[in-house]
């Protein structure tokens, strides 16, 4: 419990016949952590204490206290008045739940506070897109979106997605992730009796500094896409396979021609991008086009940093 606690006295409403009495407290700022909640009725105010470290220490420093003015409770407390008090309490009560049901902003990103820099912007489309692009890039592992058959005994044609390894290794698609297709796995089996097929990914940042932002602020984004096998020509010199078992080394043993399963190389041909860049007061929420996404160049990706990452 913190050593001082600054209450504010709150006038009684009419209907209770009560009259106001003064009380002197401690003049304090309320804590920049903690929201500081007042009820307007009738003679219960809920104050926070002061500046707290997390969420549960603001929780244990809440104190409700109640003035009772110029009415000893064992004088005058009639049926009528405990109801009125019992009422009271409940206002409270479920005030101060819904105050609770809020992040206490002590806990909360700095970087999520609202935007207060005149010159801030939000990212425009073709940035957003750059960084959509820088994401792809340092991803390993998204989640394939399909449709299961009307043929499925157990869910027809409901959604699933799975997670599968993904590289940005495409030579001459540039954003078309590179995917190693199983003819025995879900999602590709899905597409083969005719789903649509989507990728999510989303940002993580790095380790070291993950605490310091929610999944909520940080991007993330789904890509529409069809399924294209890649050309046996585009294949000869090795550079996808090479490229792709940097991402994922255990990717060799079912390279195309090994004996435990019959496996493509393929990718996914970006038709368009559904983006969240994190809050809507600070990030762009949309569509970007499939012409925008493949307008990225290299030195944009290279040159983006992502919240967390390094100069």
């Amino acid at each position: 419990m913190a050593d001082k606690l600054a209450f504010v006295p709150v006038r009684p409403s009419d209907d209770l016949g009560l009259q106001h009495r003064s009380l002197s407290f401690t003049p304090e700022s309320p804590p920049s952590g903690c929201f500081k909640y007042i009820p307007t009725w009738p003679t219960i105010s809920l104050a926070l204490s002061s500046l707290p470290t997390s969420s549960a220490d603001c929780l244990r420093m809440i104190s409700i206290s109640i003035w009772i003015f110029q009415s000893p409770l064992e004088v005058k407390a009639t049926t009528a008045w405990k109801m009125r008090l019992v009422k009271a309490l409940g206002f409270i009560l479920a005030n101060s739940a819904s105050v609770l049901a809020f992040p206490i902003l002590s806990d909360v990103n700095p970087n999520q506070h609202p935007i207060t820099d005149a010159d801030f912007k939000i990212p425009n489309v073709h940035e957003s897109a750059v960084m959509a692009r820088r994401i792809l890039r340092l991803s390993s592992i998204g989640t394939l979106s399909t449709n299961l058959p009307a043929s499925d005994h157990h869910a027809q044609e409901f959604p699933i997605g799975m997670p599968d390894y993904i590289a940005d290794c495409d030579p001459t698609k540039p954003g078309s992730p590179t995917v190693l297709a199983m003819n025995i796995a879900t999602s590709f089996r899905n597409v083969a009796a005719g789903s649509h097929i989507s990728l999510s990914l989303r940002y993580e940042p790095p380790t070291d500094v993950a605490g310091r932002y929610t999944a909520a602020s940080l991007p993330r984004f789904s890509l529409m896409a069809k399924l294209e096998d890649i050309p046996e020509q585009e294949l000869e010199h090795g550079a996808v396979s090479q490229c792709f078992t940097k991402y994922h080394p255990d990717a060799r043993w079912w390279l195309p021609g090994n004996r435990i399963h019959t496996s493509r190389w393929a990718r996914l041909v970006v038709t368009g991008v559904y983006w969240v860049g994190g809050f809507g007061d600070r990030a762009y929420i949309g569509w970007i086009p499939a012409e925008e996404w493949s307008s990225v160049t290299d030195a944009e990706i290279d040159a983006c940093r992502l919240p967390g990452e390094g100069k």
